[in-house]
């Protein structure tokens, strides 16, 4: 069961990836937001959740706001086996 709800989350990631809402503040420029955000999709879909998380995370602090960054990053976490800490 545990398999199949990473399996999910990550199929989930993915899609999400693909329709990135409009952020309400912009602190970087899109161009950055999508090649991190893109980084951090790659890495995810070959595993390496260190390098997804610092993907996302680069991505969120490029256009704060945005839902689809944040979303990845946990499953990126949880698809590690780590708990994302609280900001």
């Amino acid at each position: 069961m545990g398999h199949t709800l990473a399996r999910l989350g990550w199929m989930l990631a993915l899609v999400l990836g693909l329709a990135a809402p409009g952020a309400a503040r912009a602190e970087g420029s899109e161009a950055e937001f999508t090649r991190h955000f893109e980084q951090g999709l790659a890495a995810l879909r070959a595993g390496q959740y260190s390098e997804a998380v610092a993907a996302f995370q680069s991505a969120e602090r490029a256009r704060p706001g945005r839902v689809a960054p944040a979303y990845n990053l946990a499953c990126a976490h949880a698809l590690g086996g780590r708990r994302p800490t609280r900001r």
